[in-house]
């Protein structure tokens, strides 16, 4: 499947989050990725990232996609992500803005060590 990027109009702020997360399914699929998502959570443990992202050359990488500039975190979303980053895992809440670092990274293009800071959950969010 040939992928041509991110279409522009993910990039504005009338993208919801289920077209933001939607483009990243895409995008990681059609660069060789499997991706999962839980599609009924409400009998799943909370604050798991939205998406899961396998490569075979790229690893692994999980994805919080929020549509906001500053969005609302849950305490349970800001334990696994921090979790995540901490025991050396690419996992990141990713906006619409992100666009192009989310790109880069299912590339393979993107070198994610060290996380870029703002991708990283502080302590007191």
């Amino acid at each position: 499947m040939r992928y041509d990027g991110i279409p522009g109009n993910i990039r504005n702020d009338q993208t919801t989050e289920a077209e933001w997360q939607a483009s990243i399914v895409e995008m990681a699929t059609a660069l060789g990725w499997l991706t999962y998502h839980t599609h009924d959570s409400r009998r799943s443990d909370k604050g798991y990232p939205d998406l899961t992202c396998s490569h075979p050359l790229h690893g692994v990488v999980w994805f919080e996609c929020k549509r906001q500039a500053k969005p609302k975190i849950t305490r349970e979303q800001r334990d696994w992500i921090r979790t995540l980053q901490q025991s050396g895992n690419l996992a990141a809440i990713v906006r619409p803005s992100d666009a192009d670092w989310v790109e880069s990274v299912l590339r393979g293009t993107e070198r994610y060590e060290p996380i870029p800071h703002k991708f990283i959950v502080p302590e007191d969010q």
